[in-house]
């Protein structure tokens, strides 16, 4: 995250995230977001993850200090 408080880390071939507390590595949360998760980036305030999914082909948005999925948005076909 933007603060260095969090570290989200994602897996190819899973459908979830992991959101890691980085001074402690203990795993907060564990998000289900969708198949193919990879490419994550943050809102400017640090509050939102967005985790691109390329195998469900959808964008999804994570509350980073709720430690849920705020919900997803379909990409448009190319």
């Amino acid at each position: 995250s933007p603060d260095g408080a969090r570290v989200v880390a994602t897996g190819f071939s899973g459908r979830d995230v992991r959101v890691i507390d980085a001074a402690s590595g203990k795993t907060l949360a564990r998000i289900e977001v969708g198949e193919g998760g990879a490419h994550t980036a943050f809102s400017p305030d640090g509050a939102t993850g967005f985790v691109g999914c390329s195998i469900s082909d959808h964008l999804a948005t994570i509350d980073l200090a709720a430690g849920s999925l705020r919900g997803t948005v379909k990409l448009p076909a190319a």
